[in-house]
């Protein structure tokens, strides 16, 4: 020890191990501060991240809704998917959708993906 440490003195400062910011998100880290628990600053954090309806399965994992999840996709999605991440990606995304959902896939008017030997 240095000089002036006395050994058993508390630094007044240091905080418990709930009361570290963990660095999760902003919506997490004010929640903590204002004094919610660590269940209750993820649950915020989920409301703020996946809607005030958010659901979830059964093992706790949160479950996309809305404009752009899966089985909700728009024609944007793919042409996005085509401009920004190239044409493999998309026959990719196209193969994805028309095995899970080929109604949906017809229905956003998307063309049946290439063939593997055309």
């Amino acid at each position: 020890m240095g000089p002036g440490v006395k050994p058993g003195a508390r630094d007044v400062g240091a905080k418990m191990p709930e009361e570290v910011v963990q660095g999760r998100s902003a919506v997490y880290d004010r929640a903590r501060a204002a004094g919610a628990t660590i269940e209750q600053a993820l649950r915020e954090e989920a409301r703020n991240v996946y809607g005030n309806d958010a659901k979830q399965d059964r093992n706790g994992n949160w479950i996309e809704q809305g404009v752009g999840s899966k089985s909700n996709e728009t024609i944007g999605h793919y042409q996005a998917i085509r401009k920004f991440e190239g044409e493999i990606a998309y026959q990719r995304a196209l193969k994805e959708i028309f095995a899970r959902d080929p109604n949906h896939a017809r229905k956003l008017s998307l063309p049946e993906p290439a063939k593997a030997g055309a």
